[in-house]
């Protein structure tokens, strides 16, 4: 028994050793993952403040434009609670409570109401108080107090209605809170509460709403979380039997769709707007000898941006061979220089207001025995896609008014390029590509501009809220003009970590409303960027963002003297200023996606001759913005000499020859369909020798 109870002491004392190394293990272990953690906690609320160029997105690599999700995590935005059931369990306990007292509610709140009527709003607000301490909890006495309160005591306001929402989580108390934020204007309250009634009462209308909401307003907060739920929403509704949209075109084209899904929802939209209606017309014969009849439909005949760049096109046109028709379609009469100016270029131009009809217009048309049709709208507003979808005319053109296809097989052809339209993604458009032999788009700056006088002497006073310097060595500017519903997070990350990149420099952006401004200013906080521009040290820090007024498009000038380098959108190109920005020697960088709109500015970049500035993803469209304004700034000068020298003969700028050009496709198609009996398709059309007016 000795040897066995030594043997067991032994082992005792050596249970008791490992134990306590094994505690001591144990301590040092938990005591080394607390650490860990605290400094992890800390090392990643340093990455959330500093947002380090290291650190961006995966999405903005240009790999997969539907991975958003860590976008919401570097800027530190909070996700929508889900937690709703037990609050609407509750409410329904709270409002059978209160179905005995529903005479005496009633009467409660009738009184309030008359006392409203005869502006005694505080008696009201007091006596629904009152009421509310006698029958609480009452959403009905609490939804008419915070009504009661609106429009005199925001603050009071919400107060109530958001007691009212956390007792009761209707979608309607949602709703009406959201009305009163619009009411005030308070636009990123009033998305939050849209947000909230689309946690409460999903819908693809609701959905739409929000994402086109945050889109106008710059407010990013759950949008990039929102934003793969309505793709997928409306990819579903456009491939039902029948197919239905919820958004137009043209707000697609600022979303992450494909071009199969940009042409699936032109056709959807086309069909809910009764556009396929081809009637039985006659066309004329054409022999290749007479006169091909070219009309144009717009109601941008005026001082618009598409009225701008056409407003000299048709003078070039030679009369001999094309007679030419201008059909006006704006609902209201607008006497301007554009107009006057077309009246006399359009051989024909006619005026048709809102109360002629699409069929009478086509009748119209039929009389004037058009051959070649031109849509300069498409669906933009005050298009009539529902004209061209009659048919008639034999031939039929998409052009200009929208970068997208229409989705409608009565256009025969769409004009592009081989860059903004290349072959590969022809399967996409519902109209064959006639492909120009430079850009799809036709820049009147040279003619235009001498027409108007530009405020150069307004420079000082066009900055928000005060000026900044130009044209310093010490300073680099940025800029961006687009409206800013074009701008999205996406481009606004890029924009911010370049100027975190390049010491001194500036962002200069369009001031499109004080409520645009505002929201950008607080983004850009949120990645330490300085928005004082009224800080006295503003301009000794190295990275800030300023707005500008006046920056539209009888700003060129203004406009290329503040800027060292354009920063092109990414969905949505600036398509006016980025021809804008080259009229007036500024290179920029744009990256281009798959859609004709988000292609145009490098169809811009090739025909003037600078395709090292178009970039093949975000993290190159960042590089390439970083290196040339600052190890390559040399290079970045001459360019813009180049742009400033070559402008008058650049074909981007001539339209001279581009009517010329757009005279050949013309007599291209009515050949291919008149003389030789085929079909449409692709037209590759070679350029005439440059315009020379002597001729």
């Amino acid at each position: 028994m000795k040897p066995f109870q030594a043997r067991a002491t032994r082992l005792g004392i050596l249970q008791s050793k490992v134990t306590l190394v094994f505690g001591q293990v144990l301590f040092l272990y938990v005591l080394g993952t607390i650490f860990l953690w605290v400094r992890t906690s800390e090392y990643l609320n340093q990455q959330s403040a500093s947002l380090s160029d290291s650190q961006m997105p995966e999405y903005l690599m240009g790999r997969d434009y539907l991975l958003y999700k860590q976008w919401k995590d570097d800027t530190g935005y909070k996700a929508i609670d889900q937690s709703f059931q037990d609050r609407l369990a509750r409410a329904a306990q709270y409002k059978k409570q209160m179905e005995p007292h529903k005479a005496k509610l009633d009467e409660i709140i009738q009184h309030a109401k008359d006392l409203i009527g005869a502006n005694k709003r505080q008696e009201a607000i007091n006596s629904l108080e009152q009421a509310i301490q006698q029958y609480h909890p009452s959403d009905r006495l609490m939804r008419e107090l915070g009504s009661a309160y609106a429009d005199s005591d925001r603050a009071k306001c919400v107060e109530w209605m958001e007691k009212l929402i956390d007792l009761f989580p209707e979608v309607t108390h949602v709703d009406l809170l959201q009305s009163f934020y619009e009411r005030w204007e308070d636009h990123p309250n009033s998305i939050r509460s849209s947000q909230r009634a689309y946690k409460l009462s999903p819908s693809t209308n609701r959905l739409t709403r929000i994402i086109t909401s945050c889109e106008k307003w710059n407010f990013w907060e759950n949008y990039l979380e929102l934003l793969p739920e309505l793709v997928q929403e409306v990819r579903r509704s456009v491939n039902k039997d029948p197919p239905y949209t919820p958004i137009h075109v043209y707000n697609a084209l600022h979303m992450p769709f494909t071009l199969e899904d940009v042409q699936k929802i032109a056709q959807a939209w086309a069909r809910a707007v009764g556009a396929h209606k081809p009637k039985k017309y006659s066309y004329p014969e054409w022999d290749g000898k007479r006169k091909i009849k070219i009309g144009f439909v717009s109601p941008d005949f005026r001082h618009h941006a598409v009225g701008i760049q056409i407003v000299d096109f048709f003078r070039f046109f030679e009369r001999s061979k094309v007679e030419i028709f201008c059909y006006d379609t704006w609902h209201q009469e607008e006497q301007d220089f554009i107009r006057d100016k077309l009246k006399v270029n359009c051989q024909h131009f006619d005026s048709f207001r809102g109360g002629v009809t699409s069929e009478q217009l086509a009748d119209r048309i039929q009389k004037d025995e058009i051959d070649v049709l031109v849509d300069l709208a498409l669906t933009t507003a005050g298009g009539r896609p529902d004209l061209f979808g009659m048919k008639p005319a034999a031939l039929q053109i998409a052009w200009l008014g929208l970068a997208s296809t229409t989705g409608m097989t009565e256009y025969d052809y769409i004009i592009g390029d081989k860059v903004s339209t290349p072959p590969q993604f022809d399967q996409w458009y519902s109209e064959k590509i006639l492909s120009m032999p430079h850009s799809y788009h036709i820049f009147n700056h040279k003619y235009y501009y001498g027409m108007v006088a530009e405020p150069e002497d307004q420079l000082p006073h066009l900055f928000v809220p005060k000026p900044i310097p130009l044209k310093s060595k010490d300073h680099f500017i940025f800029c961006n003009f687009q409206n800013t519903e074009r701008v999205g997070p996406l481009e606004f990350h890029a924009w911010m970590s370049i100027i975190k990149q390049v010491p001194g420099s500036i962002m200069v952006l369009k001031h499109h409303t004080d409520a645009n401004a505002k929201q950008l200013s607080n983004t850009a906080e949120k990645y330490h960027i300085n928005m004082n521009v009224s800080d006295p040290g503003f301009f000794r820090q190295p990275n800030r963002v300023a707005f500008m007024r006046g920056s539209g498009m009888d700003h060129v000038a203004v406009k290329s003297k503040v800027c060292d380098m354009y920063l092109d959108g990414h969905f949505y190109n600036g398509h006016s200023n980025g021809g804008d920005m080259l009229w007036g020697g500024v290179p920029g960088v744009t990256y281009p996606g798959v859609t004709m709109a988000s292609r145009a500015v490098a169809s811009f970049y090739t025909t003037v001759g600078i395709p090292e500035m178009i970039a093949s993803s975000w993290e190159d469209y960042i590089h390439k913005a970083v290196k040339y304004a600052t190890t390559h700034r040399h290079e970045l000068m001459q360019m813009r000499k180049k742009l400033t020298m070559e402008r008058e003969n650049t074909p981007l700028f001539s339209v001279g020859l581009f009517a010329r050009n757009f005279q050949k496709a013309a007599h291209t198609i009515m050949t291919r369909h008149h003389i030789d009996k085929l079909p449409p398709q692709r037209i590759q059309i070679e350029s005439d020798p440059p315009y020379n007016p002597t001729r």
